[in-house]
């Protein structure tokens, strides 16, 4: 328990240094994983899940621990009666139980007190419905399937909460590095608005290339205008779904290295079947469904059981006396109940293997599902990877053709409508390349998510 407290105050203290360094500067994509895993409100409510399943688990398991029962019966008739009952019960995992019955029987006539004992240990084990270890564990192993389900589904949710914080992430990095190219665009548009006056002032140029020149300055300050917007609300959400404050104050590294990994369709849904936690569960319900079935079908029969036991008899004056047994006996028999209207039960074997059915159906729909997402994703992989090589080049054109439009209209040769044209072909081409970069990593990422599971710091 002192380990436990131990470890929780370290894990507090961790925490608590790693919200102070997202405060202090820059916040990577690793620590705020990290601290998503740890805070995220949606993961730590479904962690107290686990707890319940796991109290469910012991309170099945609590099913086979002895019982006790008591009972006292008065009769007032000529003769003052009274009966005590104390029965212990065992249930065994095996299957039937063991049990210790004793009831003592009091009688006084005409001040003579009179007292008889009865005592019986016993093993019961049934015969017919119920018999072996399936049927008597079987609340306790469907309590710890629901548990390992449940845990399945924990894992599921941080496999998407990873991926919601990558791509959270990267979204932001995204406006940050568009917002960057817009501040250099805003410089260059200043430096051209400064230059188109000097040149009206000497009578070089008209008053049309001074708007045009004030035109693009506004247009650069409403973009960044547009994209400190878009950033604030991106770190607010981002700040939300990691669990920092809204009031945390940090910067995201914006230095961005790509390297492109090779996948292999085949191997990917190959490696998806065998380790994705939802075909694990639907596997896994596909088993409650058998198992379901054979219950069912056992219901069917009657009960029949067979006790065995040890019993013994005294009488007495007193309690004490009428345990010192007189009458030691060998006892046995069965009992047998069942029920003369089973047609609810034959209901209930149809519909177990129906569902079974529809369970094997939803897994194979499943598996198609899952195919189809990794076969989807990696046609995206293929085309945003052609489109970083592509854009690439058109920026590296945009920048000379902005650098041959700006000596030309320094030099005279040209007025600064193609200064500006250059521009927007500048951004527009740096646009398209962070948007390929970004979308690629984020397909990669989602491909590995695909494929049977998402480990970043792997």
């Amino acid at each position: 328990m002192r380990s436990q407290y131990c470890f929780r105050i370290i894990i507090s203290l961790l925490l608590v240094f790693i919200a102070g360094h997202a405060n202090a500067g820059v916040l990577t994509l690793r620590d705020s994983i990290s601290y998503a895993l740890n805070n995220n409100l949606t993961v730590r409510t479904y962690a107290n899940s686990i707890e319940n399943a796991k109290l469910d688990v012991w309170v099945r398991e609590m099913d086979f621990s002895p019982s006790v029962r008591g009972s006292v019966y008065s009769e007032l008739t000529g003769n003052s009666g009274k009966t005590s009952n104390i029965s212990i019960e065992k249930p065994l995992k095996q299957g039937g139980s063991i049990s210790f019955d004793t009831s003592v029987n009091y009688l006084e006539f005409e001040g003579t007190k009179d007292y008889t004992s009865d005592s019986l240990v016993k093993f019961t084990y049934p015969l017919l419905k119920d018999r072996g270890s399936f049927y008597a564990t079987y609340n306790l192993v469907s309590a710890d399937r629901q548990l390992q389900s449940i845990t399945r589904g924990y894992d599921v949710l941080r496999q998407q909460l990873i991926l919601d914080v990558i791509t959270s992430y990267y979204k932001t990095v995204e406006s940050l590095l568009l917002t960057e190219v817009n501040q250099k665009s805003l410089e260059r548009a200043e430096a051209l608005l400064a230059a188109s006056s000097a040149k009206l002032r000497a009578g070089l140029v008209t008053k049309i290339d001074l708007y045009r020149a004030e035109i693009q300055v506004l247009q650069s300050k409403n973009n960044l205008a547009f994209l400190a917007d878009s950033i604030e609300s991106s770190k607010n959400s981002f700040k939300n779904l990691i669990g920092l404050s809204l009031d945390s104050d940090f910067s995201l590294e914006t230095k961005i290295e790509y390297s492109p990994e090779d996948f292999d369709e085949a191997r990917l849904i190959e490696k998806a079947f065998a380790s994705r936690a939802e075909i694990k569960d639907a596997e896994a319900k596909i088993e409650d469904g058998e198992r379901a079935l054979k219950l069912a079908k056992n219901n069917l029969w009657p009960r029949l059981d067979w006790w065995v036991g040890y019993g013994a008899q005294g009488h007495g004056p007193s309690v004490g006396k009428s345990y010192s047994y007189n009458n030691l006996e060998f006892r046995t028999g069965f009992t047998i109940t069942g029920s003369l209207s089973p047609w609810a039960d034959v209901a209930t074997v149809k519909k177990a293997e129906r569902d079974i059915e529809d369970k094997k159906t939803a897994l194979q729909a499943l598996k198609n599902n899952i195919s189809l997402e990794i076969k989807q994703y990696l046609s995206a992989m293929k085309q945003y990877r052609a489109r970083i090589d592509l854009n690439k080049v058109n920026v590296d054109l945009a920048e000379k053709q902005l650098e041959f439009a700006s000596l030309r209209f320094k030099k005279g040769f040209a007025d600064n409508f193609t200064v500006k044209e250059a521009e927007e072909k500048i951004i527009d081409a740096n646009v398209q390349y962070i948007s390929a970069l970004i979308n690629a990593i984020l397909t990669d990422v989602k491909i590995r998510k695909a494929s049977g599971g998402l480990n970043y710091f792997d």
